[in-house]
């Protein structure tokens, strides 16, 4: 028998807390096994009882979310970090991938979709809906003012990839990454799948996220 995936979840609203476990308890993949009311208690009990998984709320007493995930990336960096939240603010999302978190749900998005996002960061860089995805992206370049900068000397992309990635920052699509960069589209879907193989994920939005968390572009 395959062994569960084991997880922790800090959450200061026990009424949700407790529905948050029936819910992913009943995945056979998955078990919890450390509930805690807030950051602090959930890394004390971390020490004792290793997790594959935290499960975060933004707004706890003693260490946010933000904060315990910090944390757990310091000390037990194989751990998946998923926040969860009340709030849609872009910076706090941003803030939330440059400091480690594996992925971003909003309260008010559905509550069955929790499982599917710890599966998916088992497996992935990252978790975003399609729904935050398109708030993300939006953000980034708002009001046409740019809110980033590439890094030009990183290793992991070539110079037209990195063109291709501050266009992609900027919304634009293959054909007008095409015709800014004066290639042809399949030139350019050539080099995006070789960015998202380079990177390990599977859309563009991932891309994106791999970029900031590893520093190729600057929030």
């Amino acid at each position: 028998m395959k062994k569960a995936i084991k997880i922790g979840i800090a959450e200061d609203q026990e009424i949700f807390r407790k529905g948050l476990i029936l819910l992913i308890n009943s995945i056979p993949e998955l078990k919890v096994i450390i509930e805690a009311e807030n950051g602090l208690e959930l890394l004390n009990k971390i020490e004792n009882q290793p997790v594959d998984v935290v499960v975060l709320d933004y707004s706890m007493s003693l260490l946010n979310g933000i904060e315990t995930c910090m944390e757990v990336k310091k000390k037990f960096p194989e751990v998946k970090v998923l926040l969860l939240s009340n709030y849609e603010d872009i910076n706090l999302v941003k803030f939330a991938v440059k400091n480690g978190a594996n992925g971003y749900l909003s309260k008010d998005d559905n509550f069955e979709e929790i499982p599917n996002a710890i599966l998916h960061i088992l497996e992935h860089p990252f978790y975003m809906n399609n729904r935050m995805a398109e708030v993300f992206v939006d953000a980034i370049n708002s009001n046409n003012k740019a809110l980033f900068t590439i890094n030009s000397n990183s290793n992991k992309f070539n110079t037209t990839e990195l063109a291709i990635l501050e266009l992609m920052c900027k919304s634009y699509n293959n054909h007008q990454i095409a015709e800014t960069l004066h290639k042809s589209l399949r030139t350019i879907e050539k080099h995006k799948s070789n960015m998202l193989e380079k990177a390990n994920v599977n859309n563009s939005l991932g891309l994106i996220v791999h970029a900031i968390k590893n520093k190729i572009v600057k929030i």
